[in-house]
């Protein structure tokens, strides 16, 4: 499976690094953009949000799926008309809901830390 993770590679602590080596290890092909739809160096410099990249310029044809991890990940412009399965992981749902319940609309599937928040993303089942 071919899989594109989007999030904010320049914070070292983020668990999408841990993510993407565990799905790796698993025999996923898997591809990392930073926030501004770049492939990010070993050192990436602090994101630019880049509101013009297309889901089809980030994510490629042959993409199974598409995962965003937040805080800062990127999201591409068209993400919802995506060939590929989408799934959002939201962290903080417990501090903000309405921005991810807005966010998470554009994906297929949402993943949430807070199982308290389920009742707040009801258009994605359970």
């Amino acid at each position: 499976m071919r899989i594109v993770l989007s999030f904010a590679t320049q914070i070292e602590w983020h668990e999408g690094h841990a993510i993407a080596r565990a799905l790796a290890r698993l025999g996923h092909g898997v591809s990392v953009v930073d926030a501004d739809g770049s492939t990010p160096s070993p050192k990436p410099q602090a994101p630019s949000r880049q509101v013009d990249a297309t889901s089809d310029e980030v994510i490629g044809a042959d993409t199974d799926l598409f995962i965003y991890i937040e805080p800062q990940g990127l999201v591409p412009r068209g993400l919802e008309r995506a060939a590929c399965r989408t799934v959002c992981v939201l962290c903080d749902t417990a501090l903000s809901p309405p921005p991810r319940q807005d966010i998470a609309k554009l994906f297929d599937d949402v993943v949430l830390y807070h199982r308290d928040s389920l009742d707040a993303f009801p258009e994605h089942g359970e």
